[in-house]
């Protein structure tokens, strides 16, 4: 949605009665500062920020600042016993991130250095809420979301749901960190 439309919609709410919302003020904004330097720097130290600081972190942004470019690239998954949950461990895993338009990310897995043929058919990343991106079992049901917690590096953590709940955990089940320079595919 443009700024345009967006600042349309705050109008007619404010002249319809409803309360309007600012994203921030300037008194915020040191404390938005703040929390982004706290879990960038959680996340170069090597610990994984909770759910509740990742969401905060990846909301911080304006909408079109976290897109698929950001996480763009070839990842390596890590797990740790210390914060992460089982799902990663079976390193070596690594994901090639290719950007197939501004929100949607096709997942390529690699193991062992092999590259798999799961692209586009079982791994597509599109489906986004703020700005993260959704996780879905092959039945549509929600099952977690990937959040960047290090926009300036492209690192990403990967949450998911509490069993039989609409809660997510807390630590991620896995980090991607990403390998040296990004190779563009696509504009």
């Amino acid at each position: 949605m443009s700024a345009i439309v967006q600042a349309y919609q705050v109008a007619n709410a404010s002249e319809r009665g409803e309360p309007v919302m600012r994203a921030m003020t300037m008194e915020e904004a040191p404390k938005v500062v703040a929390m982004r330097k706290e879990v960038e720097g959680m996340v170069r130290g090597g610990d994984c920020p909770q759910h509740k600081l990742a969401k905060k972190y990846s909301d911080s942004w304006f909408p079109g600042e976290i897109t698929s470019e950001t996480i763009g690239g070839c990842y390596e998954i890590k797990g740790k016993t210390a914060c992460c949950g089982l799902l990663c461990l079976m390193c070596p895993l690594c994901l090639y991130n290719q950007r197939c338009s501004e929100d949607c990310v096709c997942v390529w897995p690699f193991l062992w250095g092999i590259p798999t043929a799961l692209c586009c058919v079982l791994m597509p990343m599109c489906e986004r809420e703020s700005n993260g991106w959704v996780m879905r079992d092959k039945n549509g049901i929600r099952t977690g979301e990937l959040l960047v917690v290090d926009k300036q590096g492209g690192t990403y953590a990967c949450y998911s749901l509490k069993c039989c709940s609409s809660d997510f955990r807390q630590e991620p089940d896995c980090m991607g960190v990403k390998y040296g320079n990004r190779v563009r595919i696509h504009n």
